[in-house]
């Protein structure tokens, strides 16, 4: 409250600490928007550190174990991000062979990040395939 005027002052003095927040949360936001537009960005990373790149972008995320399939896959789930719901991380083995990351989005679908070299497709596949 300003003392002069008895109104709440509206205005917000941006120290060195929250400039380097703001900018920090911009970078991470920006990380959440290539990861739509370059899917194949998410190649090589682990569930936990595309996990810690939504929560620091403000979402709130779980990391769980399939129970479909071979099993061998780790699903991240994104609550709140508005394009991408759910990404699934395939090590390899099963009917695909080969490693890919599953991309659950709103506005494309399914998209898949596969290794060209390793990875079968199903016949009929209707996923959007983009390779590593």
């Amino acid at each position: 409250i300003n003392p002069n005027t008895g109104r709440r002052d509206q205005r917000i003095k941006k120290t060195a600490k929250a400039k380097k927040t703001i900018q920090a949360w911009n970078t991470t936001r920006l990380i959440t928007v290539n990861l739509e537009k370059n899917p194949k960005t998410v190649w090589g990373k682990s569930a936990v550190d595309i996990a810690k790149q939504f929560e620091r972008a403000g979402y709130s995320t779980t990391i769980r174990s399939s129970s479909k399939g071979s099993g061998k896959a780790t699903i991240l789930e994104i609550k709140g991000q508005p394009s991408i719901s759910q990404i699934q991380l395939h090590l390899g083995g099963g009917r695909h062979a080969g490693a890919y990351y599953k991309l659950s989005t709103t506005n494309k679908g399914i998209v898949k990040v596969v290794d060209k070299k390793t990875y079968v497709a199903t016949p009929g596949e209707k996923a959007t395939i983009i390779y590593k």
